[in-house]
């Protein structure tokens, strides 16, 4: 893990002087972390900010399956392949994971993977992912599909097609679409 954090914390030194692109305070841990460095914590604050590292391209999917084994990601909560049950945690899909969600659970998809996600899991999607939303609250990006099972708050941007029922709340916002059952 210190060779890759390593490696992640020179592309963030370069962005660090412009404000826009990362903030002082994630900067601060980053350098905290740098100068004391902290296996763990570093893994969570990997966690906890995967949406923005994939989303400005200082981390990839490929990245991290080329650094890490699909067992050591797992253990931390990322996953890749297969089928998981996730209660009450928070988890990370990638490629053609699937995962069985419930509780209140915090989901983040990218590629294509999917889930079923039941009571008051809150799920967000990117690239082609897919969920199947029983009472939950879902944001979705790109070009995934979104299908409300009933009482799920979805909020839909970019391609992303939805499906629902009339329990379920839905906006459509910047080219999301409604599609039929």
């Amino acid at each position: 893990m210190k060779e890759a954090f390593l490696e992640v914390y020179q592309a963030l030194k370069l962005m660090s002087s412009n404000s826009d692109l990362l903030c002082v305070q994630f900067w601060l841990k980053i350098k905290k972390l740098h100068e004391n460095y902290d296996e763990e914590a570093v893994w969570q604050l990997m966690f906890d900010n995967m949406i923005w590292l994939i989303n400005t391209n200082v981390l990839t999917s490929a990245y991290l399956k080329s650094n890490f084994t699909l067992e050591e990601l797992s253990s931390h909560k990322i996953y890749f392949q297969d089928k998981v049950i996730i209660k009450n945690n928070r988890g990370i899909l990638f490629g053609t994971a699937k995962a069985e969600v419930s509780g209140h659970s915090l989901i983040v998809q990218f590629e294509n993977s999917e889930t079923e996600c039941y009571d008051t899991t809150f799920v967000t999607l990117f690239d082609q992912s897919k969920t199947t939303a029983h009472g939950c609250l879902v944001n979705a990006f790109n070009q995934c599909e979104v299908i409300g099972k009933g009482y799920a708050k979805i909020e839909a941007w970019d391609n992303v097609a939805v499906s629902h029922t009339s329990t379920d709340f839905v906006v459509l916002k910047e080219g999301a679409r409604k599609t039929k059952k």
